[in-house]
């Protein structure tokens, strides 16, 4: 049924670029010959030795994505302090974008998620994403997936009223998460709901739009 499904989408939306989640090299195989172009490995090339060399083989692209640990080792995991947060996620990227290479993918080909919620917990996350920048540095787009994360529900239930279903009693927080995002540098998000993350992009595209220039004259460079 999940083969159908893929099939159908590709069919009715053929100028679509579709991404496949998998940390599996047999299912990426698999979706690579049914039409996906991206291969968007949450482990970043970490669970199956043979995933680089299956989407380098391929030439599709690839999301390499930041876990720290497997989830069976999440709630055991010791807290990282602030200062560890922003250094664990670069220099575990890093690696990755380094192995990726070696394998034969040019970095051209490479987007990186730091992976908000994999490993991470609470605060973690808000320093992670609040120290976004720093990841400019590794010289790959980044993909940010904040819709729905737990982290960003435990900001705001205190001020929240009433009992509501998890999507709406985050959607504020994740509208919000995704602006503070773009406007951190992040190039791609991954989204549950559609519009409303278009809208937030409106909105932070325009503020950074507005900033660039005054930065200029500020610095100098106003012609």
């Amino acid at each position: 049924m999940r083969i159908k499904a893929f099939d159908d989408v590709v069919g009715e939306r053929p100028h679509a670029v579709v991404s496949v989640d998998t940390y599996h090299a047999s299912t990426a195989r698999a979706a690579i010959c049914l039409g996906a172009e991206v291969i968007n490995d949450v482990f970043g090339l970490e669970w199956d030795s043979d995933m680089a060399r299956t989407v380098a083989d391929s030439g599709c692209g690839l999301v390499l994505m930041h876990a720290r640990g497997r989830p069976a080792q999440w709630k055991l995991q010791t807290r990282l302090p602030a200062s560890k947060v922003l250094p664990t996620v670069f220099s575990g990227l890093c690696e990755r974008l380094t192995l990726a290479e070696a394998s034969g993918l040019s970095s051209e080909r490479i987007l990186l998620d730091p992976g908000f919620g994999f490993g991470k917990v609470d605060n973690e996350n808000v320093v992670l994403l609040a120290g976004l920048p720093r990841l400019h540095e590794l010289g790959r787009p980044l993909l940010v997936g904040l819709s729905r994360k737990g982290f960003l529900a435990n900001l705001v239930q205190q001020i929240q009223t009433g009992d509501l279903p998890i999507p709406e009693a985050r959607r504020v927080a994740t509208i919000t998460g995704n602006v503070a995002a773009i406007l951190a540098g992040a190039h791609v998000l991954r989204v549950h709901e559609l519009q409303a993350a278009r809208e937030a992009a409106a909105v932070a595209d325009a503020l950074l739009e507005a900033e660039e220039p005054s930065m200029r004259k500020v610095v100098g460079f106003d012609a």
